[in-house]
């Protein structure tokens, strides 16, 4: 037997607060935005990887460094191949560059007021129960630190109306033809003959034509009630997950930061828990700082859930190369990352006669 909605007010006072929540959207098709609860909601697990100092790379010889300028120079000019002895190495001086990335995955809900077409069938309204709040309602992402989106109906929040749009007709003014079932012939303009003289045959000289869209009717079926005359109001959800990423760059500063992001290095520290404690596992007191000014810039909104943090900062070798080509010229150029890869702003052209794109 199913309770009165009274019994539900009388006896769950939170019951009252949820259902003028839900009934304020029906104004307004527009999201509300709900405060999150501050709790993490998942398991507090770690994965913590053992913390190293920046000091690990070995030293890059001289000819490593010829080899990486002449595969760099191979990459982006014509060159010969027996171009080697060309470079002359003067000095090498061994560096590194700091990669932080912090990463959270948050959770943000926000309700509003959906209408679609009522076809028939059973209707769950608050006769049905107290109705869920929103933050009490089953969803989990499909993977952590990503973005997706969905969007859920709440229980116990539906109410079939009369259709606004159309009082219920299921049907509505044709927009093309304003109720008047015909419209201007599209080949001789509405004058009834064409320019080329004569009457005009699609139309017979009449200078409009039967409306296409409500076949001379006047009248469309309403899209929406899709012509039955009813709705089913319901309390939408939107749940939105996020990925929250900050990155910061410490240390040599002679490569562009965007080239040191996307090449491999040595992991000094990984963690990923619910919530991350302060770092105090490197070695060096300035990495401690720059990771936990990083996640200090990286707080969850009050309008969204934390669900998982991870950080991950990892070293990237960095070596300093001064070395002598054609013209005697003294030069500088940077080679970063285990893949060997060069910078330099002004590297020398090698060939003439081509077009760089």
């Amino acid at each position: 037997q199913k309770l009165p909605i009274s019994f539900f007010f009388f006896f769950f006072p939170s019951f009252s607060i949820l259902m003028n929540h839900y009934e304020a959207l029906q104004d307004s098709d527009e999201l509300s935005v709900l405060k999150a609860p501050s709790a993490p909601v998942l398991s507090s697990t770690s994965e913590l990887s053992r913390a190293r100092a920046p000091d690990d790379f070995v030293d890059l010889t001289a000819d490593e460094a010829m080899g990486a300028l002449e595969r760099h120079a191979k990459e982006r000019f014509c060159l010969r191949s027996n171009v080697t002895h060309e470079f002359i190495v003067v000095g090498i001086d061994t560096a590194s560059a700091v990669h932080l990335i912090f990463e959270a995955s948050t959770e943000q809900r926000a309700t509003k007021a959906v209408h679609v077409p009522h076809l028939g069938g059973p209707v769950d309204g608050p006769h049905n129960g107290p109705p869920p709040a929103p933050w009490e309602i089953h969803a989990v992402p499909n993977s952590l630190f990503c973005n997706e989106k969905r969007q859920l109906e709440v229980p116990h929040t539906s109410t079939v109306l009369d259709c606004f749009d159309c009082a219920r007709r299921g049907t509505v003014t044709c927009k093309s033809c304003t109720g008047n079932g015909r419209t201007r012939c599209p080949h001789c303009y509405g004058k009834g003959t064409l320019a080329q003289g004569g009457r005009c045959v699609y139309c017979h000289g009449r200078g409009n034509v039967e409306c296409t869209p409500c076949r001379g009717d006047g009248f469309v079926q309403c899209a929406t009630c899709a012509g039955n005359g009813l709705v089913r109001r319901y309390a939408g959800l939107d749940i939105t997950w996020k990925l929250n990423k900050l990155e910061r760059i410490i240390g040599e500063k002679g490569v562009p930061e965007r080239l040191i992001r996307n090449v491999s290095g040595v992991t000094l520290f990984q963690e990923e828990d619910a919530m991350l404690a302060p770092i105090d596992h490197i070695p060096d007191a300035s990495i401690n700082s720059a990771a936990n000014e990083l996640m200090a810039r990286g707080s969850c909104p009050p309008d969204e859930r934390l669900l998982r943090q991870r950080m991950m900062i990892r070293a990237v070798p960095v070596y300093r190369v001064q070395y002598r080509w054609k013209d005697d010229r003294l030069r500088t150029a940077w080679v970063y990352g285990t893949e060997r890869r060069v910078y330099e702003k002004d590297f020398p052209t090698l060939c003439t006669g081509c077009t760089i794109l």
